[in-house]
C-alpha cells in the first residue's frame, strides 16, 4: 500500500533522539540577532497542526487509507517535535517565541481555509520552504548544535513533504492534477515571495544569496508538481530509493501517468519504461527472498 512505507517511517522516527542545543557555537556573531528572528517565526509556523489530524478523520477524503489516517497524527507530532526543537535554539540564543507573526498568521489563515484539500495545500507548501530553507541555513553556519538541529528538521521534512505529494497524486485523476498542479504553482510562489522579503535579512548575513535561495526553491517546486503528476516522490524523499517495493510501484504509477497524458505511441519512451519495470521487479523480488 503506498502509505504503509510512511506510516512505518513515522512510527520508527517517534523514537527517535531529539537533538541537543545548548549553544550557538557555529552561529556567526553578526548573523545571531537575525537568525533569531528567523528562528521564532519557523517556530511559531511549526505548531498549531493538530486540527487537521481531527479533520481527516472526521471525513476523509479519497484516497486516504487505514495507514494515512494512521500517519496523519504522528506527522502532526513530528511537526509539534520540531516547534520544540527551534524553541531549544530561541532560548540558546537567550530569547523567548513569539505570540504572534505576520507570515504565520498568514500561514494560519491558509491552513484554516473550508476544505482540507485547501489546508493540506498549504501544509505541502510549507513544506516546500522548509525543505529548502533549513538546509541553506544549515549549509551557511559551523558545526555546532544549531547545524546539526536544522539537519535533524530538514530530515523529518523531507519525508513530510513526499507524503503530502503522493497524497495528491492518488487523491486526483489526470485532470485534476493537472488543474491542482496550476494551482499550487502560484501558491507556493506566493510562498517563496513571503520568505524572501520576510527573512531577507537572514539570507543576507549569511551569504545565502536571494537567487540561490530561489532557484532552490523554484528546483523544488518543480520537483514537487513532478512527484504529484506521475506519483514518483523519491526525488523529494530519498530514503523511498531504498526501498525496492516502493520503487516497483513508482515504476507502474510512472507508466499510468505517461499513458494518461497519451503518450503511449511513443515506442522509444515505452520501451526504456519496460526496462524501468523489468529492473524495479527484479530488484523487488531480490528484496522479497533475501527477506526469507
Amino acid at each position: 500500500m503506498p502509505y504503509a512505507r510512511y506510516r512505518t517511517h513515522f512510527e520508527q522516527n517517534k523514537n527517535r533522539p531529539r537533538p541537543v542545543v545548548r549553544t550557538t557555537h557555529g552561529v556567526p556573531a553578526e548573523a545571531q540577532a537575525a537568525l533569531l528572528q528567523t528562528l521564532q517565526t519557523f517556530q511559531l509556523g511549526e505548531t498549531g497542526e493538530g486540527r487537521i489530524a481531527h479533520q481527516v478523520r472526521q471525513k476523509p477524503l479519497r484516497a486516504m487509507d487505514d495507514d494515512y489516517l494512521a500517519s496523519i497524527p504522528l506527522f502532526v507530532a513530528e511537526e509539534g517535535k520540531h516547534a520544540r526543537i527551534l524553541g531549544d535554539m530561541v532560548r540558546a540564543c537567550g530569547a523567548e517565541t513569539l505570540k504572534h507573526a505576520w507570515t504565520e498568521s498568514l500561514f494560519r489563515r491558509g491552513r484554516q481555509l473550508i476544505g482540507v484539500r485547501l489546508k493540506l495545500s498549504v501544509l505541502l507548501a510549507a513544506e516546500v520552504i522548509a525543505t529548502v530553507f533549513y538546509p541553506l541555513v544549515a549549509s551557511a553556519l559551523d558545526d555546532g548544535d544549531f547545524q546539526r538541529a536544522l539537519s535533524h528538521i530538514t530530515d523529518d521534512e523531507q519525508a513530510h513533504l513526499a507524503f503530502h505529494a503522493t497524497f495528491f497524486h492518488r487523491h486526483f485523476g489526470p485532470t485534476g492534477r493537472r488543474l491542482f498542479c496550476a494551482f499550487f504553482f502560484l501558491l507556493a510562489w506566493v510562498a517563496c515571495l513571503t520568505v524572501l522579503f520576510d527573512h531577507r535579512r537572514t539570507i543576507r548575513v549569511l551569504g545565502i544569496g536571494f537567487g540561490r535561495t530561489a532557484r532552490a526553491i523554484h528546483q523544488r517546486v518543480t520537483e514537487t508538481l513532478r512527484a504529484v503528476r506521475t506519483g514518483d516522490a523519491r526525488p523529494l524523499w530519498p530514503a523511498l530509493s531504498n526501498d525496492p517495493g516502493e520503487a516497483f510501484e513508482q515504476a507502474f504509477d510512472l507508466d499510468r501517468a505517461v499513458r494518461a497524458q497519451g503518450h503511449v505511441a511513443d515506442f522509444a519512451q515505452g520501451t526504456r519504461l519496460l526496462a524501468v519495470q523489468m529492473q524495479m521487479r527484479a530488484g523487488h523480488r531480490e528484496h522479497r527472498f533475501g527477506a526469507r
